[in-house]
């Protein structure tokens, strides 16, 4: 005879016990819910109230940062590209400009992208487990006339494939 078998009269207590234990995290974890709401609730007035107060000083900034980057659009040139001033320096930099099939921004995972470099360019075709373009190298070899990029050494326009010039990103930095 087994020593470690249970009765069924144990095996229910141990149920009831199992139950009482269950009901007793639903009701601290409902408490704990409580709390989370209570203080979740004052966070986000809190937030309402920063937002509400600093408004005014953010739309200044914004209208300022704006004057700022028109100052900066008129004074900057291609060899020159930041202008320094005792409280801080404004400058722009060129962006790359983004890359769209059927209004989706592409990487070398796109599949019309790998099916063009595979045809024309396999030079740019890297293959891992997966194949994918080597968009990085390959978009210097394409030509953006109005809304056609063509392929340069062949000039041959890329049917979808559409691009998005970005304008010269403005930043402020401010001396101490």
């Amino acid at each position: 005879m087994i020593t470690d078998e249970l009765t069924p009269v144990e095996v229910d207590e141990i149920l009831e016990k199992l139950a009482d234990h269950e009901a007793e995290i639903k009701a601290m974890e409902a408490q704990r819910d409580e709390m989370i709401a209570r203080y979740q609730a004052k966070i986000d007035r809190a937030k309402k109230i920063c937002e509400q107060a600093t408004a005014e000083t953010r739309e200044t900034i914004a209208y300022w940062t704006e004057k700022l980057r028109r100052y900066a659009m008129a004074n900057v040139t291609d060899k020159k590209r930041s202008i320094n001033l005792p409280s801080g320096t404004l400058s722009l930099r060129k962006q790359a400009p983004k890359f769209f099939f059927d209004e989706k921004e592409i990487n070398g995972s796109n599949e019309q992208l790998i099916e063009f470099v595979k045809a024309n360019a396999p030079e740019y075709l890297k293959t891992k487990t997966e194949q994918y373009a080597d968009w990085s190298n390959f978009k210097t070899q394409l030509v953006i006339n109005g809304d056609n990029v063509t392929f340069k050494a062949t000039g041959e326009v890329i049917d979808g494939l559409r691009v998005q010039i970005l304008p010269d990103k403005f930043t402020i930095k401010f001396e101490d």
